[in-house]
Order: structure tokens, then sequence, then C-alpha cells
């Protein structure tokens, strides 16, 4: 299963980015179709769980790892060639506010 619940979705199965780790956004992702599903439970929790993946100065990052889909050694050759993981990360932060909105006006309707 490419969702990793309280980490967040992997993009593919065979992702060896990074070692394929979750990424917030496209858990963000995920939220903001619950909120149009009518699953505002899970969006609510998938907020949740993506403050807690959030750095302690707030800046949430490109991926979550662990969890890895790949073996650590994919890990390691992307720092070594890119650095670390992208933090803080715009496109995280901004669909983490799109979400949280559709989550709040999602609560204001019913």
């Amino acid at each position: 299963d490419i969702y990793a619940a309280g980490f967040g979705v992997h993009r593919y199965r065979g992702d060896v980015y990074y070692a394929g780790g979750a990424w917030l956004l496209l858990e963000a992702w995920l939220g903001w179709y619950d909120t149009e599903v009518g699953n505002t439970a899970r969006a609510a929790t998938i907020l949740g769980d993506i403050e807690r993946n959030a750095t302690a100065s707030g800046d949430l990052p490109e991926q979550v790892v662990p969890p890895m889909l790949a073996d650590v050694s994919n890990y390691d050759y992307w720092v070594k060639v890119r650095g670390t993981i992208a933090t803080p990360l715009l496109w995280s932060h901004a669909m983490y506010l799109i979400t949280a909105h559709a989550v709040k006006a999602a609560a204001v309707v019913s």
C-alpha cells in the first residue's frame, strides 16, 4: 500500500528517490480528497499526522523517512548526490494549508 498512515503517501511502489519515503504533500492531497467525499474524520487525522512530522520550528519536509520503500542505500546515495531531504518544502506547506482550510470548512457545513 502506498498510504503510510501517520507518515504520508509514497509516490509509487518502486520509488527509490531518497529510498521512497512518504510524502506529506501527497498525504495532504488525500486529506483534501477526504473532505470532498465526506470523510472529515480521516482528513482531520491526516492534518494531525502532518503536524507531527513538522520540524521543531514548524517546517514541513518534502518526504519523511522512515518509512522507506527501498533499501537505505538508496537514501544514502541521494543524500550524497543532492544533500538532505528538502526542508522546508513550500509545496508541502501549501497543501497542508489547503487541506486545513477544507477540513475547517467541512466542519462549519456539518
